[in-house]
């Protein structure tokens, strides 16, 4: 009976964790998931995880838990082994074999690869027991490779039970659908973020703006929205958000958009149109960042006093991202080089959008965004033009 309600245990156990792993998107949390999953099913003492990126067998993440009792900090940093036999891990990748090892120190002469113990003695620990197992996706592909070590049975190291392999196969299985498709979801969301960024910056080009522009004034605006304890996501998605905010500038005629002179009357209400025109062009998508593009692209001209445009929108009327970009536009525009003028010291730019608290800005976000000036200054620097 006891047998019965371990394996229903097991079973369990195995549901919960796939239900987990098929959820997460986030790489890291993923492999750490990962990671905690076969430590608990095999009863190891450590685990290690490697994926194969760019015909290369990538370390990413490694658990020891003898050493996290005494506090025995161990290396974490990426690095990279050959898709070849010559190591343990490499070996498993190559042959989308399982290895059980019953104690590393006493390999047969049949493998091409040696136990390297160079690290349990820097680290004052002994490897004994080692269960390899592929990682693949839902092809059959290897994709990675765990690496378990030290079955650990009420505190003795004992060799791993053939018990602990099929459900580690099938925790490693689903481990490799997930780290696919997170792969290709990060991938395309890369995509998506880059395809948005040009759009900015054809806007931007054909303005005489510079790319770096839409870089510094996107990360001003993710550093205010942090400091006024915004969430991650939201941060994340102004970022990205942000370098939309002038793209309706590719509907305005070359002659006024790019004029060097000052623009008449009738020009500067058809140069006011690009708000609108690009919210048209970015409104009703399903995707957030898209949504929030059209938001900033429609707002961020509006002022704290009502006196902005196209709206004429007043104070918290206006959304907050077109607040928040407001002020890092503005003070990117102030502090750039451009060839109709110099750019402003920090100094003044603060002294200025301080006199224009409760006018063109909103007065909270101007005093935030000024205590943030490290963080501001290295920005600056990092995609100075």
């Amino acid at each position: 009976m006891q047998v019965a309600n371990g394996q229903e245990k097991l079973y369990q156990e195995l549901i919960e964790a796939g239900l987990v792993l098929s959820q997460e998107r986030d790489l890291d949390v993923l492999l750490d998931k990962i990671v905690e999953t076969a430590l608990s099913i095999a009863q190891a003492d450590a685990c290690s995880l490697y994926v194969i990126q760019n015909n290369v067998l990538e370390f990413k993440i490694a658990r020891n838990l003898t050493l996290e009792k005494k506090n025995v900090s161990y290396p974490k940093n990426s690095f990279q082994l050959k898709l070849d036999s010559n190591t343990l891990a490499g070996h498993v990748a190559v042959s989308g074999k399982t290895l059980n090892i019953q104690d590393v120190h006493r390999l047969h002469d049949q493998y091409d690869f040696k136990f390297d113990n160079s690290s349990d003695i820097k680290l004052g620990y002994e490897t004994r027991s080692m269960l390899v197992v592929p990682v693949k996706n839902l092809s059959g592909t290897v994709v990675g490779v765990l690496q378990l070590i030290n079955h650990n049975r009420n505190g003795e190291i004992l060799p791993f039970p053939r018990e602990v392999i099929s459900p580690l196969t099938v925790i490693a299985n689903q481990s490799g659908i997930s780290i696919t498709n997170t792969l290709l979801s990060n991938q395309l969301e890369e995509a998506h973020i880059e395809t948005v960024y040009r759009l900015g910056m054809a806007a931007e080009t054909r303005d005489k703006e510079t790319g770096n522009h839409l870089k510094r004034m996107s990360h001003y605006s993710k550093i205010l929205a942090k400091a006024i304890g915004m969430d991650e996501t939201y941060q994340q998605t102004l970022l990205n958000a942000a370098p939309l905010h002038d793209v309706g500038k590719i509907g305005i005629p070359d002659h006024i958009l790019q004029k060097n002179s000052k623009l008449t009357p009738e020009e500067w209400e058809i140069m006011k149109t690009h708000a609108e025109l690009g919210y048209q062009i970015l409104k009703d998508s399903k995707a957030p960042l898209l949504n929030m593009g059209a938001e900033i692209a429609l707002s961020h001209h509006e002022k704290f006093d009502g006196t902005g445009y196209p709206k004429g929108l007043k104070g918290d009327r206006i959304p907050l991202e077109g607040r928040i970009t407001a002020i890092a536009d503005v003070f990117d525009a102030l502090t750039s080089r451009r060839c109709y003028k110099k750019a402003w010291d920090f100094s003044d730019v603060q002294d200025y959008c301080t006199s224009e608290k409760g006018k063109h800005f909103d007065p909270e976000l101007v005093d935030r965004f000024f205590e943030q000036m490290t963080e501001i200054v290295s920005i600056y620097n990092k995609y100075k033009d």
